[in-house]
């Protein structure tokens, strides 16, 4: 986990442990958006945590498109 990452956990964390009493209190102090500290409440995930289902191409369809644009 990246160190901004790390920032917002502990964030959302102190929001909910009554650290902070409120997200714009716990983001000011940890120098991150809070508007990301209240999806992560909210239950958003990071987009390094998100799942692969939605890759468009699968891995041999992507090697296929390199190939065809590298062929241009």
């Amino acid at each position: 986990m990246s160190d901004q990452e790390d920032k917002i956990a502990k964030a959302a964390a102190d929001v909910l442990n009554k650290r902070f009493r409120s997200i714009r209190e716990s983001a000011r102090f940890y120098n991150v958006p809070r508007a990301t500290v209240g999806y992560r409440i909210g239950g958003r995930k990071a987009k390094s945590k998100t799942e692969r289902n939605s890759q468009r191409f699968t891995n041999e369809e992507e090697k296929s498109v390199v190939q065809w644009v590298s062929d241009l």
